[in-house]
């Protein structure tokens, strides 16, 4: 079976994040192929589910961001941000992350709510 590419980077994370990964490290080999068999098999129709993180970025520094922060920066698919997140902490997202600039200032909004 082949995974299109958009939903490639999705069945990778799941995959060694999820159940497969656990029933591997669980010792259970056989019952992991099963189920990376099903995975690759199963119909791609259905629309992925969306998380959204609101990350704050701090003073602007990004070595002052937290590990888990870090952690949504780099795995976030898109990226809001305001004149107050600097270019570092923009430079750690993923180069293919679709950045957004949502900032606002009086009598200049960049994208209406």
């Amino acid at each position: 079976a082949r995974i299109a590419a958009p939903r490639r980077r999705a069945f990778w994370e799941r995959f060694f994040d999820g159940p497969i990964a656990e029933t591997f490290l669980a010792g259970d080999e056989a019952g992991a192929r099963a189920a990376t068999a099903a995975a690759l098999n199963r119909p791609q129709t259905e629309k992925p589910e969306g998380v959204v993180h609101i990350v704050g970025a701090g003073p602007g520094d990004p070595e002052l961001l937290t590990l888990k922060a870090l952690r949504l920066i780099q795995d976030a698919d898109v990226i809001l941000y305001d004149r107050l997140v600097g270019e570092g902490v923009l430079n750690l997202a993923r180069r293919d992350a679709l950045r957004l600039y949502v900032g606002k200032a009086k009598a200049d909004h960049a994208a209406p709510q």
